[in-house]
Protein backbone atom coordinates (compact mmCIF):
# COMPACT_ATOMS: atom_id res chain seq x y z
CA UNK A 1 0.00 0.00 0.00
CA UNK A 2 0.91 3.44 -0.94
CA UNK A 3 1.68 6.24 1.74
CA UNK A 4 0.72 8.58 -0.84
CA UNK A 5 -2.95 10.64 -1.45
CA UNK A 6 -5.35 9.55 -3.76
CA UNK A 7 -6.29 11.93 -6.63
CA UNK A 8 -9.13 14.00 -6.28
CA UNK A 9 -9.89 13.91 -9.93
CA UNK A 10 -8.64 12.38 -12.95
CA UNK A 11 -8.58 13.81 -16.28
CA UNK A 12 -10.68 11.55 -19.35
CA UNK A 13 -8.00 9.40 -20.12
CA UNK A 14 -7.39 8.43 -16.63
CA UNK A 15 -10.60 7.53 -16.01
CA UNK A 16 -11.35 6.13 -19.20
CA UNK A 17 -8.74 3.71 -18.41
CA UNK A 18 -9.69 3.12 -14.73
CA UNK A 19 -13.20 1.67 -16.23
CA UNK A 20 -11.68 -0.10 -19.00
CA UNK A 21 -12.94 1.76 -21.86
CA UNK A 22 -12.05 4.08 -24.76
CA UNK A 23 -12.23 7.97 -24.20
CA UNK A 24 -14.79 8.07 -26.44
CA UNK A 25 -16.92 5.76 -24.96
CA UNK A 26 -16.18 7.74 -21.35
CA UNK A 27 -17.38 11.13 -23.65
CA UNK A 28 -20.68 9.07 -24.47
CA UNK A 29 -21.47 8.33 -20.70
CA UNK A 30 -20.60 11.78 -19.25
CA UNK A 31 -23.51 14.16 -18.53
CA UNK A 32 -25.82 15.64 -20.38
CA UNK A 33 -25.15 12.58 -22.82
CA UNK A 34 -25.14 10.26 -20.50
CA UNK A 35 -25.82 9.20 -16.42
CA UNK A 36 -21.86 10.01 -15.34
CA UNK A 37 -21.35 13.43 -13.68
CA UNK A 38 -18.35 15.48 -14.15
CA UNK A 39 -16.71 18.46 -12.56
CA UNK A 40 -16.00 20.98 -15.39
CA UNK A 41 -12.89 23.23 -14.22
CA UNK A 42 -12.68 25.76 -17.09
CA UNK A 43 -12.65 23.94 -20.84
CA UNK A 44 -11.65 20.63 -18.61
CA UNK A 45 -14.38 17.41 -17.68
CA UNK A 46 -12.44 15.99 -14.53
CA UNK A 47 -14.43 12.60 -13.01
CA UNK A 48 -13.71 12.06 -9.15
CA UNK A 49 -12.88 8.42 -8.01
CA UNK A 50 -15.41 8.28 -5.90
CA UNK A 51 -17.90 8.59 -8.78
CA UNK A 52 -16.46 5.94 -10.91
CA UNK A 53 -16.29 3.49 -8.22
CA UNK A 54 -20.57 3.95 -8.35
CA UNK A 55 -20.87 3.89 -11.53
CA UNK A 56 -19.24 0.69 -11.70
CA UNK A 57 -21.13 -0.32 -9.06
CA UNK A 58 -24.25 1.21 -10.40
CA UNK A 59 -24.26 -0.91 -13.35
CA UNK A 60 -22.59 -4.09 -12.17
CA UNK A 61 -25.99 -4.27 -10.50
CA UNK A 62 -28.21 -3.79 -13.40
CA UNK A 63 -26.78 -6.44 -15.76
CA UNK A 64 -27.20 -8.89 -13.22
Amino acid sequence: MSNSPQKLLYNANEAAALLSISPRTLWTITSPRGPLPCVRIRNRCLYAYEVLQRYVVENSRLSL
